[in-house]
């Protein structure tokens, strides 16, 4: 199955249970279980969709420990960025 459709089936499964036991959210999201996120990661996301009300879909960027450095992974600009590098 394509990993779009795993996460839509994961979104609809959880905004059918949000729905059934009156949870209220305002954001939906999907976090690889192999990444580290910096601790303000979705309090600096959700800032930006609060600034943007056009913003619809949002990703982080992904960096690499190498020995002592960090590496900032290749931007592809076809596709959201994260886990994908």
């Amino acid at each position: 199955m394509h990993l779009a459709n795993v996460i839509k089936k994961g979104f609809d499964f959880a905004i059918n249970y949000c729905s059934e036991n009156s949870i209220n959210y305002s954001y939906l999201g999907n976090l690889d279980a192999d990444l580290i996120l910096e601790p303000m990661f979705y309090e600096k996301l959700i800032k930006e969709f609060e600034k943007d009300s056009k913003l619809g879909i949002a990703s982080g960027g992904t960096r690499h420990i190498v020995g002592d450095r960090i590496i900032y992974a290749k931007v592809n600009i076809d596709g959201p960025s994260g886990g994908t590098c």
